[in-house]
């Protein structure tokens, strides 16, 4: 008899996943959307075997500001428990090894990108922001006014990383409304003028 009962337990469960699981996606995927319009993103949908929307994952790509662009979630297990974040990447492989980090001061511990040993805390005359890099005067080259005020107007509390030629920012959790899509947008814009000035850096080096 107990066996019969998990058993029909189960069943219900498999029965009414896949529309609980469609429901939770359904506030980021129309979030997405006004992604897709706004900036001709295109959306890939990556399916599993269990169908139904169980283990469906969904990314946008395109491009903006001349810069190749991703945004997808992901996650991870760690020791306390599942982590999902939300990645909105750039390719700048010109940038080549440079190694930068700018983390919200009293932003989500969680979406901080790993910060490597040569890195050290440059002076950037931001706000709510610091800015860690492997060259030391690499703060007062790469904000200039124009980057700083929009840096200090921005509210996200994710972070952003130049790493392996790719500029990333990174959040917890998906984008479930409009606030949260809001400063992924806005976090566009300042990866793409950070993407500027790092490409006009590369150039006074050559």
């Amino acid at each position: 008899m107990f066996i019969l009962i998990i058993g029909l337990v189960f069943a219900i469960a498999l029965l009414f996943l896949p529309r609980i699981l469609a429901r939770s996606q359904s506030a980021m995927l129309a979030q997405y959307e006004i992604l897709e319009r706004r900036f001709q993103f295109k959306r890939t949908v990556f399916t599993s075997k269990w169908g139904g929307g169980i283990g469906e994952r969904h990314s946008l790509s395109g491009s903006f500001s001349g810069y190749p662009v991703s945004l997808y979630d992901h996650y991870r297990e760690g020791e306390s428990g599942k982590i999902v974040w939300t990645t909105l990447a750039m390719e700048m492989l010109f940038a080549g090894e440079r190694e930068i980090l700018l983390e919200a001061v009293d932003g989500d511990e969680l979406a901080r990108f790993e910060r490597k040993a040569k890195m050290a805390a440059v002076d950037s005359a931001l706000e709510d922001f610091a800015l860690y890099a492997d060259v030391e005067d690499l703060g007062e080259r790469l904000i200039d006014e124009s980057l700083q005020e929009r840096i200090n107007r921005f509210r996200g509390t994710g972070s952003f990383r130049l790493s392996k030629g790719f500029f990333e920012y990174r959040e917890t959790g998906r984008i479930l409304d409009e606030a949260a899509r809001i400063r992924f947008q806005e976090a566009l814009t300042i990866l793409a003028e950070l993407g500027d000035r790092v490409a006009e850096l590369v150039g006074r080096e050559r």
